[in-house]
């Protein structure tokens, strides 16, 4: 990964191409979307050169490290490498890439050979370029895409066995207890009284 310099938040909705000769130059989709969790002290991390945090993407999640390489004599740009940690959300080397398994926008679905034919969509200079009716472009804001949520393909989920749905499904019930547990791997939801219905 190269530090680059900052973005307009509206650069991360974009998904298109960027004319040829301007920063950036080339085709842009969004395939992944999400937040980012540091652990510890990210300011310290950064100036450290070793940042450590967790990913919480439709794609990429789990801890990541970002590491500062030693710049070479004279070399203007920022070099750091990204590092799966190692956790629950660590791939093996008999699982297939990532990259391969989901080459898809996580916006829109589209494929980067999908979007690379198309007219410029954006600007480094001016931002969104938009066509106007007499077929020239210019700029304009970017308008916010709405989240998507991204489905896996079953099949190829690790350890998914094909099987006939069960005659019936005993719903999951909430237990009372007197606290609830503590740590970041744990969810809680108010417990509402009513009934719970399934539907197939």
């Amino acid at each position: 990964a190269v530090h680059v310099e900052d973005h307009p938040l509206e650069y991360g909705g974009f998904e298109g191409t960027i004319p040829k000769g301007e920063y950036g130059g080339g085709t842009v989709i969004l395939w992944d979307r999400g937040t980012w969790t540091p652990i510890g002290d990210a300011h310290r991390g950064y100036v450290k050169g070793h940042l450590d945090f967790e990913l919480h993407g439709a794609k990429l999640g789990g801890r990541w490290h970002l590491v500062r390489m030693a710049g070479k004599p004279r070399e203007k740009r920022e070099n750091w490498l990204l590092i799966k940690g190692d956790d629950d959300a660590a791939r093996t080397e008999d699982d297939p890439d990532i990259l391969d398994e989901r080459p898809e926008s996580v916006a829109t679905g589209r494929k980067i050979e999908d979007v690379a034919g198309e007219e410029p969509g954006w600007s480094s200079k001016t931002g969104r370029i938009r066509k106007q009716r007499s077929g020239r472009t210019r700029a304009a804001p970017q308008e916010e895409q709405p989240a998507t949520v991204s489905v896996p393909e079953p099949s190829k989920i690790k350890g998914a066995k094909k099987a006939a749905l069960p005659d019936f499904v005993e719903p999951t019930l909430a237990t009372l207890v007197s606290s609830a547990p503590s740590g970041e791997r744990w969810l809680h939801e108010i417990k509402f009284d009513g009934y719970r219905l399934q539907a197939r």
